[in-house]
């Protein structure tokens, strides 16, 4: 809404450029100028723009609101994370390391194996990015048994995340990235509460971040 109601009354603005006020009728060519069409132009460019930007959020949003239900498979998260690593290690500089250990290296779970592997492959590229200054950058994918649950945590030493937008890091559309979409974590959220999971994080600045997700037993 916010961004149709600009739009609105840009159109009107711009129509007003062609007609008197309260006449349908155009106004004559001749009271056509230079600064008329600039304007025009001007006007025309935001309202291309603004439609892109809504187009681009409502495909977004409704990548959140189709979410397919979980394809339940068994797998083991050993295999997932060597998959996972594979995967980005291509991608990263040499000052990051992936790091994996899964204890015991047995443990599997029942999920949506593809639905899993987005959530990892987002926090590692997270990490990915929050390592970018660090000279030796660490990304730690572990798993373990908890007393009500099986835990996975991705876990990095990088730049980390503030107390005062913590709270608002699984919020749709929410992003403090120049060129981010803000849906990679609420995603990453919905996957977790289909599967009757959770996803957790613990961080501070320059101190790094840790994103939890724990699976029903």
């Amino acid at each position: 809404m916010n961004s149709i109601s600009p739009i609105t009354s840009l159109t009107t603005v711009i129509s007003g450029y062609f007609k008197k006020k309260d006449d349908e009728k155009p106004i004559p060519l001749e009271f056509i100028d230079h600064q008329i069409v600039s304007k025009t132009l001007s006007g025309l460019n935001t309202i291309e723009e603004t439609g892109k930007g809504l187009l681009d959020f409502v495909d977004k949003y409704r990548r959140l609101t189709s979410l397919p239900k979980p394809n339940l498979s068994k797998f083991t998260i050993d295999s997932l994370f060597q998959k996972c690593k594979l995967l980005m290690e291509s991608d990263i500089s040499n000052n990051i390391k992936i790091i994996a250990n899964v204890y015991p290296e047995d443990i599997a779970i029942v999920a949506d194996y593809a639905q899993v592997e987005q959530i990892l492959i987002n926090l590692i590229k997270n990490a990915i990015e929050a390592l970018s200054t660090k000279k030796n950058g660490s990304i730690h994918l572990k798993a373990f048994y908890a007393d009500d649950g099986t835990l996975i945590q991705v876990e990095d030493n990088g730049i980390g995340i503030f107390s005062d937008i913590i709270e608002d890091i699984f919020v749709p559309f929410y992003t403090t990235k120049e060129n981010g979409s803000g849906i990679g974590l609420s995603l990453s959220k919905q996957i977790m509460q289909n599967h009757y999971g959770t996803i957790s994080v613990n961080s501070a600045p320059d101190k790094g971040s840790k994103f939890t997700l724990k699976f029903p037993l």
